[in-house]
């Protein structure tokens, strides 16, 4: 016996949308690593566009040095 499906539901899987959404949810996971971002520290969206660009060349940096061994 099958289900009717949910009207509220999207019937069809966007596939590159769903990927689009994935590398989105990651990049905030690996943000929020950084407790000062995590926490909002810096009121100011200057000082918090700041941290966040820190924080992207420090993982950038980390990505690269583990392949220079």
């Amino acid at each position: 016996m099958k289900r009717k499906p949910k009207p509220s539901l999207p019937q069809l899987f966007d596939k590159p949308k769903y990927r689009e959404r994935d590398v989105i949810e990651r990049l905030f996971g690996w943000l929020k690593e950084h407790r000062r971002l995590a926490t909002r520290y810096c009121n100011l969206a200057t000082s918090n566009l700041a941290m966040v660009i820190l924080a992207c060349c420090r993982r950038c940096l980390r990505h690269l040095s583990s392949y220079s061994a």
